[in-house]
């Protein structure tokens, strides 16, 4: 339709031009091209606004015309078209008049034609008004582009000679065309919004006639143009050439030159005239030169020049070159004779000036040439002027004057004048007149010279010059110059300011003042002497400085040095001489270094290693440079500094020695390769290592072979495995039995007998047990032997049940010198129960005839072990008699009386009874007989027997017979009464048999279930916590048996112990002997801490807990066994019509020396947490101590009774509304959580309650060190007064972890007070209140760990603001030690074991290739656990561990650095810990010595394993590098970002000199922490022990210093060592620790200030 609508368009265009032509005169069609005018074959260049392809070049005028919406309407002034193809139309907002526009010829020729808009703009716009009353056709549907076309071809109503305008509406899309104007009808234009009035220009509006042509129209379709002479065509644009045409009137002679609208005419070469008429010409010609002259300064002058030439020449003047204008002092005159065609010219020059000298030339010039005259010179004459004089020195009395006469006045200078003065206020000295002979002619300057003398030294002249010619005397000229200075004088003064050693600082007075010094001499030499012959060196020094530095001296030497001044004058005099020695500086190496050990077994007989002695010797060195002070001696193990020493022995000799001991080295290891390097010290310095020397020391103890299994029927017998580690070769194994009796019936510890050792070379041993002793407990072990036996094995035990009697009984040698007539005294002996448990013994009265001999009696009833028995003769049946019976329990070492008449009531009476044998019982005796008597020890068969005569006996020898004395009268007479008696008591001996026979039936009934032997002890106890041994759920009074009333604990008689080696556990232990009892107690498998535990208060009965048993509190009780007793019970208000709601499960306990210090409570549970607030509020406690968490093991141990958050309430059913409890606050630390709660009761004043709650003690069994109770406690303390009470305990169920919380506080008070401790006593107190308080044998161990940890270690914290004074203390050297506090400290620190039993995961033989050093391997208690990987064994290890920050568990990660082996391994850990910080502390090498693997990629990335690393950015720093790497894991594409930063200023040797690297270092760490989130830092050096412990020591401690204002180097370095063997590894490394701090501290203006 478009095309259609164009074709259409064109057409009715086409016919409607036909049309018009016929009414309009003019000679050109009016179409839309008809406006434009046409240039064939040229284009507009660069000026294309709209390209239009596809149209003709009808349809682009009308374009032009109508306006596009890139060309608007009125814009468009020409369009080129392009004939190329289907043509292209292109629209331009400029013309061929525009500037900067260019009609270029088409290239190619035929392809472009240029069209210009004949008009310019057509019409011009007038917005929003219009022509009002004025419209002759309304056209609707229209553009105003359609519009303006309309107006311009016309309509049938409106022809386009009338249109003069057209309103367009907007809104309606109309077209009103008009045949009048504004111009016409300038009244009816007027605003309309909807409107645009376009007004029709006429063709002379826009000056189409150019160059100066005047327009004028008949119409608005044609205009014509007048032109201004020279231009034509229908606008003027059209220059008309006259010189082409010939319309011009220039001379023959002449050239005519076209011009833009005209031309010119130019008469030609050689001839002259105006171009319209030309004349002949003759070049210029001078008649008269100017000539020379003279003159003085002020004169005038003038030159004359004479110049022929037709035309007449123009004269020009000039003065060496340069061209004179009139003006100033020149004056130009001109004559010119017309007839002649002669020009003279003058040049007058008034006020002669020196510059005016030169020469002066006249040039003519016509247009047939130029000439110039000769050169005429203008001589100025003056006085001498411009006179330079040079004044320089000869001597220090004379002076040279040069000087030159730089204007001589054109004549002849035939005298100078030279005079001085030395100042301004002085005259002249009297003129030296010198006269010149033809010096300085023709004007040149001139010099000459002189010499001043007799002055004098070092002083200043001025020198005055006048010259003279034949006009007169210059004005004076001026020079200055000083003589020479005089040798000077010696400088005083002279003295060192600074030595090194090899140079020294000298420093002096300057001499008096003889001029100026130039310099100095220093004169020295290696001597004391000040004499030129020793002082053979020198130096020179430049200037005025009296300092010099004297280089290049040997160290510690002695010198001499004196100096002297140089002036201008020459050398002074020396000063005095001084004599000084150079600085110490660094010794050479020592020589000849030998090392070795000095053991050659470093086991001992007892499988101990011994202290490795390893014995250094060398000799010493060449120079050193210095006053020797001793010897640096520096251990190492690999690359590993392990040890430095010095030593000051023999310091004089040159064959040197030392013994390095593992006591002070640590611990040394046998069979291991060590180094050592020697370095000699002065007073300053500690000079260069000698060569490492090496040494291995000798074999050592092998560890314990491993028992593989165990025999035992019949025989005892155990295979092994060799050692783990053999320190040596094996050269076989040692095994070693000892027994030990089963049934210890003492308190006293059953020691082991030694039974024997056999050497084997195999790897088991197998014996029978008949060669053991009976009755024992056969312990085996295997020892390893290298150069001597190792360590022993895993105890296994064999049981002989086996019985024997007694070996022997003690003979009883005590004889009673006073018997009576019926009676005598003996004693009875210890018998030992060595060989079984003895059930019975008898003491066996044997009448003997009168003068019968022991012999002959045993002769005649048989000896002691025989009489009583089947075996024994008649006499030795039925004679002798059971006197005394006891039961095992009941035998007591003794005197006892025989012949009290007392009957025989216990049941070992009927014991062993024979056929015949009299009755048992202690008769009478008959006075004056004689009696012998045994004791007879019955052993158990084991139960394997049933009859009693089976049970095997021993006897003792007979006693020495006694004879009880004869009858006197009162005896006789009591005979009758004596019968009397005696029938009473027959009859109370047969009443008494009948009970006793009842109850030795029942001990026997029971002896069947428990036979007589106790069963042997465990060799461990279990150490679980107290819920392993509670009974889950509430009370229940039909679970519990109904036991006896015990008595008071108080009144209980202290057991009788019959051998010193026993203990009585009530007896308080001296602080100073706590660790040697502590040791001993721990003996034998803590053989009697089992006694001691055992020996404690058992459970009281029920009428002792009516509370507790009570049915309506059966609910409120966790456990059934844990029993609260009603004397110490905490009781509640009631609460109306709640029963039971007065109970609670606590129990008042007393402190040391403070009744009632604590309430020792269960747990919370659900329905007893409001309880627990009550009882908090009404007992006014405002601390709670909670050691237990609220779920161990899975299972729930207490109930949370504070709220996360904000508020909770408590007991809400209470008459008194409740208890609100508020959580303020909540500080979380490593071990420990404290809570400050706020609680309120209605509308009472709130009170705070500090919660403590201890974390640290792991779901099973007990802490491993006790430290983190011990800080807790401390923690508690300090933080509570004495009104603090009670203080509420409690762990779940109130007695285990809460009796052990409790005796430690109390003993450490105890300890304060008394240097004493009572734990047996304390624990006991506590079991009358609240039963089973310390639930077990461990945690009563664990107690007395903690006392003794508290004993050894002490207190070592230290307020920040007391810092220097406390560090002054430890750096004071103890007088009886010889060490100071920070040594003394170390040492404590290197005694603590290494725990090799918690390493076994290092030691495994997958894993021992992973470690760097087999020193240091982590616990396998808190070492880093990697995920395991299907079918890679030991894929979970890597030798890195977790370390506790201040208040973070697991804060780092301490590690060696990556070996080859171990770096995936190393990002894998990085990766599942999450952890995006590393710190390392070492080089890849240093003392050229492989240190740790390059872990990461050193440009770009690098897979490891299922991880890339990419090195993102590497930035470096003054003492660290910062590497940022990003982690991407292959396995879920997430990424990570990981920051390291590698310290460099801890050197390859010793410590840094300062801490600040390292401080700013942990600072930026912990930036970078806070950004990354908490993840634990992963810290590295070599072997992830020394530097790293350092690191993580000093981070500690600050965090504390900064959060506390407290600093406890050592605890935190103990803690860091329980954690991972070896942190922190030297002494320089600890003392680098406190240097931190101090530094630290001291960048603050006051300590109150730091944090």
């Amino acid at each position: 339709m478009g095309g259609l609508r164009r074709l259409f368009q064109g057409f009715f265009c086409n016919i409607l031009g036909l049309l018009l032509c016929f009414l309009i005169v003019t000679a050109e069609a009016n179409t839309s091209l008809s406006l434009f005018d046409f240039y064939d074959e040229k284009a507009l260049d660069g000026f294309n606004t709209e390209r239009i392809g596809g149209i003709s070049k009808e349809e682009c005028a009308t374009r032009c015309l109508m306006g596009t919406s890139t060309v608007p309407l009125g814009t468009c002034l020409s369009f080129d078209f392009d004939n190329n193809g289907s043509g292209a139309c292109i629209l331009s907002i400029a013309n061929l008049y525009t500037p900067g526009a260019t009609l270029a010829t088409s290239s190619p020729v035929t392809r472009f034609d240029y069209y210009h808009r004949k008009e310019g703009s057509m019409f011009e716009k007038y917005d929003n008004q219009a022509l009002s009353g004025f419209n002759n056709q309304a056209i609707g549907g229209s553009s105003p582009g359609d519009c303006a076309l309309k107006c311009l071809q016309g309509t049938t109503s409106v022809p386009s000679g009338d249109c003069k305008s057209f309103d367009y509406d907007r809104s309606r899309n109309l077209c009103v065309l008009s045949t009048d104007s504004k111009d016409t009808q300038p009244s009816a234009l007027g605003p309309n919004t909807n409107n645009d009035y376009y007004h029709r220009k006429n063709p002379c509006s826009d000056g189409p006639c150019q160059n100066g042509g005047v327009c004028t129209y008949s119409g608005y379709d044609s205009f014509s143009c007048a032109c201004t002479a020279g231009w034509t065509r229908n606008t003027c644009e059209t220059d008309i050439d006259e010189c082409t045409t010939g319309a011009h009137n220039c001379d023959q002679h002449a050239t005519c030159s076209n011009a833009p609208g005209s031309f010119s005419c130019t008469c030609n070469q050689g001839y002259h005239g105006t171009g319209t008429t030309c004349e002949v010409s003759v070049p210029p010609a001078v008649t008269q030169h100017p000539q020379n002259q003279t003159v003085t300064l002020d004169q005038s002058a003038t030159f004359t020049c004479v110049i022929g030439g037709d035309p007449t020449p123009s004269v020009t003047w000039y003065k060496d070159s340069a061209e004179i204008s009139t003006g100033g002092r020149f004056n130009l005159g001109e004559t010119t004779d017309d007839l002649q065609n002669t020009v003279t010219s003058t040049v007058t020059i008034s006020g002669i000036q020196r510059g005016d000298n030169g020469q002066y030339t006249c040039k003519g010039t016509n247009s047939a040439g130029t000439e110039s005259s000769e050169a005429a010179s203008l001589i100025v004459q003056e006085r001498p002027d411009d006179i330079s004089v040079e004044v320089t020195p000869l001597t220090f009395t004379a002076l040279h004057v040069r000087w030159t006469v730089g204007v001589t006045g054109n004549l002849h200078v035939n005298q100078s004048e030279v005079s001085y003065r030395r100042s301004p206020d002085e005259s002249w000295s009297e003129a030296v007149v010198i006269t010149h002979e033809s010096i300085g002619s023709g004007g040149h300057p001139i010099g000459t010279q002189y010499t001043l003398e007799g002055l004098s030294p070092s002083a200043q002249y001025t020198v005055q010059i006048r010259a003279r010619n034949s006009i007169g005397w210059s004005d004076p000229s001026f020079g200055t110059g000083t003589t020479l200075d005089a040798p000077p004088g010696p400088p005083s003064a002279l003295r060192q300011t600074a030595v090194t050693h090899e140079s020294v600082s000298l420093t002096w007075q300057p001499p008096p003042q003889a001029g100026v010094i130039t310099g100095y001499t220093i004169q020295y030499g290696p001597t004391s002497d000040c004499t030129e012959a020793q002082l053979t060196r020198m130096v020179n020094s430049s200037g005025t400085a009296t300092s010099y530095d004297v280089q290049n001296l040997t160290a510690y030497s002695v010198y001499t040095f004196r100096v002297r001044g140089h002036t201008s004058g020459g050398p002074g005099n020396y000063s005095d001489c001084i004599t000084t020695r150079t600085a110490e500086f660094y010794p050479t190496q020592p020589l000849s270094v030998e090392f070795a050990d000095a053991n050659s077994c470093n086991c001992d007989a007892s499988g101990q290693n011994r202290t490795i002695m390893l014995q250094v010797r060398w000799r010493r060195p060449q120079t050193i440079n210095g006053e020797l002070q001793g010897y640096t001696l520096r251990l190492y193990h690999g690359n590993q500094v392990i040890y430095v020493t010095n030593t000051s022995t023999a310091l004089p000799g040159t064959q040197l020695e030392h013994v390095i001991s593992g006591n002070d080295a640590g611990e040394l290891q046998p069979v291991q390769n060590y180094s050592v390097t020697v370095s000699a010290f002065n007073n300053v310095y500690r000079g260069a290592d000698s060569d490492p020397a090496q040494a291995q020391t000798s074999d050592g103890c092998p560890s314990a072979p491993i028992i593989t299994t165990h025999t035992q029927d019949g025989m005892c017998g155990i295979d092994w495995t060799p050692p783990l580690k053999s320190t040596g070769d094996i050269t076989g194994y040692l095994v070693t039995t000892t027994a030990t009796q089963l049934n210890s019936g003492s308190v006293s510890v059953a020691e082991a007998e030694p039974v024997g050792s056999t050497d084997v070379q195999n790897l088991t041993w197998t014996s029978s047990l008949d060669v053991f002793p009976p009755n024992s407990l056969i312990s085996v072990t295997v020892r390893a032997k290298t150069c001597a036996a190792g360590a022993s094995s895993e105890e296994r035990t064999c049981r002989v049940e086996r019985v024997d009697p007694p070996a022997s009984i003690p003979v009883v040698n005590t004889l009673d010198t006073n018997p009576t007539s019926t009676t005598f005294t003996m004693t009875l002996p210890d018998i030992s129960s060595r060989n079984g448990p003895i059930s019975c013994y008898h003491v066996i009265v044997v009448p003997m005839e009168s003068g019968e001999s022991l012999q002959q009696l045993s002769t005649r009833m048989g000896g002691p072990d025989v009489i009583l028995t089947p075996d024994a003769p008649l006499p030795g049946r039925t004679t002798p008699y059971i006197a005394l019976a006891f039961s095992g329990n009941n035998y007591v070492s003794g005197d006892v009386t025989i012949g009290n008449g007392e009957a025989c009531t216990d049941p070992c009476c009927q014991f062993a009874a024979v056929e015949g044998a009299q009755l048992p019982g202690n008769k009478q005796l008959s006075p004056g007989s004689s009696y012998t008597a045994t004791v007879r020890a019955y052993v158990s068969s084991g139960g394997r027997r049933k009859r009693a005569t089976s049970r095997t006996q021993k006897s003792s020898a007979y006693i020495t017979p006694v004879t009880t004395s004869g009858i006197s009268g009162n005896q006789e007479q009591g005979s009758s009464v004596g019968g009397i008696v005696g029938g009473i008591l027959a009859v109370v001996v047969v009443i008494s048999a009948a009970v006793v026979g009842l109850v030795f039936y029942r001990r026997r009934q029971a002896a069947k279930e428990n036979d007589l032997v106790p069963p042997p002890l465990p060799p461990r106890w279990h150490a679980g916590d107290e819920d392993e041994l509670g009974v889950i759920g509430p009370a229940n009074l039909d679970d519990e048996v109904t036991v006896a009333k015990p008595k008071p604990l108080l009144s209980v008689k202290r057991r009788k112990f019959s051998s010193k080696k026993d203990l009585d556990f009530r007896q308080p232990i001296p602080i100073e002997k706590l660790e040697r009892e502590f040791n001993r107690r721990r003996a034998n498998d803590d053989q009697l801490f089992t006694q001691e535990y055992k020996a404690l208060p058992a459970p009281f009965g029920r009428e002792y807990a009516e509370a507790y048993y009570n049915q309506e509190n059966a609910s409120r009780n966790r456990f059934r066994n844990i029993i609260a007793y009603d004397n110490g019970l905490v009781t509640l208000t009631p609460i109306e019509g709640v029963a039971g709601s007065g109970y609670i499960h606590a129990s008042y306990i007393d402190g040391y020396r403070e009744e009632r210090k604590y309430i020792a409570a269960q747990g919370p549970m659900d329905n007893t947490v409001d309880d627990f607030w009550r009882m908090i509020w009404e007992t006014g406690s405002t601390a709670i101590v909670m050691v237990t968490n609220l779920e161990e093991k899975g299972k729930k141990k207490c109930s949370q009774y504070w709220p996360d958050s904000g508020e909770k309430l408590y007991a809400a059913d209470s008459e008194d509304g409740g208890i609100t409890v508020t959580l303020a606050e909540t500080v979380p630390m490593v071990d420990y959580v404290t809570r400050v709660l706020l609680i309120r009761k209605a509308e009472m004043k709130s009170r705070k309650v500090t919660q403590f709650h201890f974390t640290g003690w792991p779901d099973f069994g007990l802490p491993r060190s006790p430290m983190g109770l011990l800080k807790f406690r401390k923690t508690v303390k300090s933080a509570l007064t004495p009104n603090c009470r009670p203080i509420v305990v409690h762990c779940s169920a109130g007695v285990g972890r809460t009796g052990t919380f409790i005796t430690v506080d109390a003993m450490l008070d105890m300890i304060k007070e008394e240097q004493k401790v009572d734990v047996f006593g304390f624990v006991s107190e506590m079991r009358q209140n609240r039963s089973n308080m310390v639930q077990t044998a461990a945690q009563y161990v664990f107690i007395f760990k903690a006392l003794l940890e508290q004993h050894m270690y002490g207190d070592t914290e230290a307020e920040v603001s007391n810092i220097h004074r406390y560090m002054q203390n430890l750096k004071t050297i103890d007088l009886e030690t010889g060490k100071t506090g920070i040594e003394t400290e170390f040492q404590k620190l290197i005694r603590i074991p290494i725990d090799k039993a918690n390493m076994r995961n290092g030691n495994l033989p997958e894993n021992v290739s992973k470690n760097r050093l087999l020193q240091v391997l982590p616990y396998d208690t808190s070492r880093v656990i990697l995920q395991h990987k299907p079918g890679v064994k030991g894929a979970d290890y890597i030798n890195a561990s977790f370390i506790d920050g201040y208040c973070q568990k697991d804060a780092y990660i301490a590690t060696q650095g990556p070996l080859d082996r171990t770096v995936e391994d190393f990002w894998r850990m990085v990766w599942e810990w999450n952890s995006c910080s590393i710190v390392m502390i070492t080089g890849l090498w240093e003392k050229s010595q492989y240190k740790c693997t390059m872990y990461w990629p050193e440009e770009g990335l690098q897979a490891y394993g299922d991880l890339t690393v990419t090195l993102q950015e590497e930035t470096g720093f003054p003492e660290y590098t910062l590497r940022t790497f990003g982690v991407t894991s292959h396995k879920d594409g997430t990424t990570r970002t990981v920051q390291q930063f590698h310290f460099h200023g801890w050197p390859e040797v010793g410590i840094p000199d300062s801490a600040s690297g390292m401080i700013d270092l942990i600072g930026q760490v912990q930036k970078q922490q806070q950004h990354s989130g908490n993840g634990p830092i992963t810290v590295h050096c070599s072997s992830g022990a020394g530097r790293t412990g350092a690191f993580c020591a000093i981070s500690t401690v600050l965090e504390r210093v900064k959060a506390e204002g407290i600093c406890d180097v050592f605890q935190v370095v103990k803690t860091l060592r329980l954690q991972r063997p070896h942190m922190v590894q030297t002494l320089d490394q600890y003392q680098f620790c406190y240097q931190a701090v101090v530094e630290y501290l001291d960048s603050f203006d006051h300590y109150a200030n730091f944090r």
